[in-house]
């Protein structure tokens, strides 16, 4: 069983710190936590909070969140960070242009299997009430009963819980109601490139580590007629030291 507490994103709180706001992105928030563990990149969820049109209750489903995710694509969390201190009005104001930088990805839901991915996952509180509490997680430890297992979290408290200890005021204890896993597709979609700013090399994600294109008559080999991103997304040195790097450079 893959263990991803080895491969924890950076944690990231979905409530505002003053006003006490909460934005309602856990759907957004847990996708961009388990991309994370996946890839070794991480996404904005107001970005695609924003995309996916989160502030209408309605849209807070998750296949939402995958139908949005394969038609506008992610946006780097460095290019759309999370604020410290927001409202419902300005967390879900439309991006500006540094904001709304995407790359192209595609992803299905499968059956869940820790193997493939962290598991997308529902806890609900008091089912048996006219209004439940839902929230979406990203399980990376499943344990049977599924009430031992360890979920991370987008909400205030520790990043890291345990679905029998996590309880809503008259409501009891958690149950997981909706189970889930993602998986990135491979196969016939654009090739989406990566740069270290100041750095003229060219990068792409390849069974889990950087492979470099040192030249564009290189590049153009590799890429041999498939679409591409003509503009290579920017990265921070320390946002690519995340995932390791081939020593072999392509160059022509």
């Amino acid at each position: 069983m893959y263990n991803w507490l080895n491969r924890l994103p950076p944690y990231d709180c979905q409530v505002s710190v003053d006003p006490d706001v909460d934005a309602l992105d856990c759907t957004a928030e847990s996708f961009c936590n388990i991309w994370f563990m996946i890839t070794g990149v991480r996404v904005s969820p107001r970005a695609l909070a924003v995309m996916a049109g989160l502030k209408t209750p309605s849209n807070r489903r998750v296949i939402n969140i995958i139908n949005t995710v394969n038609s506008r694509g992610l946006v780097l969390y460095s290019d759309c960070p999370t604020p410290i201190n927001f409202t419902m009005d300005s967390y879900y104001a439309p991006l500006n242009a540094q904001e709304s930088k995407t790359f192209p990805v595609h992803v299905d839901l499968v059956p869940p299997d820790i193997n493939v991915s962290p598991i997308n996952a529902e806890l609900d509180w008091g089912l048996q009430f006219p209004v439940p509490t839902r929230h979406m997680v990203a399980i990376v430890a499943p344990a049977v009963p599924v009430t031992e297992s360890i979920y991370f979290d987008s909400e205030l408290g520790a990043a890291l819980k345990k679905v029998a200890d996590t309880t809503t005021s008259g409501k009891g204890p958690a149950t997981v109601s909706y189970q889930t896993s993602i998986k990135i597709l491979k196969g016939a979609r654009m090739l989406v490139f990566f740069q270290v700013k100041g750095n003229p090399t060219w990068w792409i994600l390849g069974d889990g580590e950087w492979v470099g294109f040192s030249d564009m008559p290189a590049l153009t080999s590799y890429v041999h007629g498939r679409p591409y991103t003509l503009s290579p997304i920017q990265l921070d040195q320390a946002e690519f030291n995340k995932i390791p790097a081939n020593p072999d450079v392509f160059k022509s």
